[in-house]
């Protein structure tokens, strides 16, 4: 990689950037260190795909977002330039990665954004396996953050994003209630039902009302509807209801209970 100082207006945020929220406030507090200070750190980018001459963020977005303010700012101009290293070659691949790494680095990071990049980075080919060797968290960790990512509604999102609920409950959320029963789940957290608040009491309701498919009487193959795995890996520490063994459950009920008639 070679360093460059590259004009701020040459400069691009990468759409394959996971993280989509940045604290406003700590981004008031960078761009004041940046107005007195500089960039201390160099930005990493990679010519830009499309525009010749211009250059897309890897590492650093947050650096490029505070500079902005100033420019907007008018205490800054398009035409000042920032350090940049520069990546070449650099596939889409090499850049979900690296911006994989630097960002969960830092502690505020969403969720649901580290879960995106994991999503991304599967896409473009890599197994949990894969991405795992990337950050330090572990399999399991990686694992729970693409079930966020896969079994959550975008209403879900939505609420957890708001801080309608907490990070566990949004596990739970994900690994027991069938996206089509969220949106009820979700009025009842809204409504302070005390079945649906706290993460262990929330576990312990949505197990009361899953279907184990090993209790059906018909066949299994029958059952075309989506399935959920409930395992020991899930409980809370104040469930009511601990799971010992790793569970199928139906998540289709209305599709189950009309097997069970016809059996």
């Amino acid at each position: 990689m070679t360093t460059q100082e590259i004009a701020f207006a040459n400069l691009h945020p990468s759409p394959l950037n996971p993280r989509t929220q940045v604290d406003p406030d700590k981004l008031a507090v960078l761009a004041t260190s940046i107005e007195s200070e500089g960039i201390l750190q160099n930005l990493t980018a990679r010519p830009h795909p499309k525009k010749a001459g211009h250059f897309e963020i890897i590492a650093g977005a947050t650096r490029y977002l505070a500079f902005e303010k100033l420019v907007k700012a008018k205490k800054r101009q398009p035409s000042d330039t920032l350090p940049v290293r520069v990546k070449e070659p650099c596939s889409d691949l090499d850049v979900v990665e690296l911006a994989i790494i630097e960002n969960v680095q830092r502690d505020d990071l969403h969720p649901l954004d580290e879960a995106a990049g994991y999503a991304k980075l599967r896409e473009l080919g890599k197994t949990p396996a894969d991405i795992e060797k990337l950050i330090p968290q572990g399999k399991r960790h990686v694992q729970l953050r693409l079930q966020l990512h896969d079994n959550l509604t975008k209403d879900a999102k939505t609420a957890f994003r708001k801080g309608a609920f907490a990070l566990q409950s949004a596990r739970v959320l994900a690994a027991l209630c069938p996206k089509g029963r969220q949106d009820g789940v979700l009025k009842r957290i809204a409504a302070g039902d005390h079945n649906y608040q706290s993460p262990a009491v929330l576990q312990s309701t949505l197990r009361d009302a899953s279907i184990p498919l090993r209790h059906a009487i018909f066949p299994r193959d029958q059952y075309k509807g989506a399935v959920l795995v409930d395992e020991p890996e899930n409980n809370l520490p104040d469930s009511d209801f601990e799971c010992v063994e790793r569970i199928e459950l139906a998540a289709d009920i209305e599709e189950f209970w009309r097997l069970q008639r016809e059996a």
